[in-house]
Order: structure tokens, then C-alpha cells, then sequence
């Protein structure tokens, strides 16, 4: 297993070197795998659906008003 490890850690540094990486995706069940690949940087161009971009945003969304770590809530 490490060596297959070491294979993809090396196949997403070359990958963040090409200038433009599209990704296509469709349906809202790969709205979480969509912003993950976002910000891993292995995408820098997103083509995908009104109802998972919709998803996508509700995600976000709910990150963001989510309390962050350590925060009190009284």
C-alpha cells in the first residue's frame, strides 16, 4: 500500500502543475466529492449541474454557519 500511496501523492503534485484542470461532474451525490477536489486543488475549473452546484452552495452554506472549533455557545 505505500507504494501505491507514494504513486497518487506523486500523480496529484504533477497534476497541480498543468494550468487548467476541468473536471465534469453531475448529480447532486457528488456535490461533497466536487468541493473536496476543489480544495485539494486538483481541479481549477468545476462543469457540473444546476441541482449539484445548488448542493454544492448549501454546503458551503452550512460550513460557514456552523460554529467554529473551540467556539462556546451559550
Amino acid at each position: 500500500a505505500p507504494a501505491l500511496w507514494t504513486y497518487h501523492s506523486f500523480r496529484c503534485l504533477w497534476l497541480k502543475k498543468v494550468p487548467n484542470r476541468v473536471g465534469v461532474s453531475g448529480g447532486s451525490n457528488k456535490a461533497l466529492p466536487n468541493i473536496g477536489a476543489v480544495r485539494a486543488e486538483l481541479l481549477n475549473v468545476l462543469i457540473t449541474d444546476e441541482d449539484t452546484d445548488t448542493e454544492m452552495l448549501a454546503i458551503l452554506d452550512s460550513e460557514n454557519a456552523a460554529p467554529k472549533s473551540g467556539t462556546r455557545i451559550a
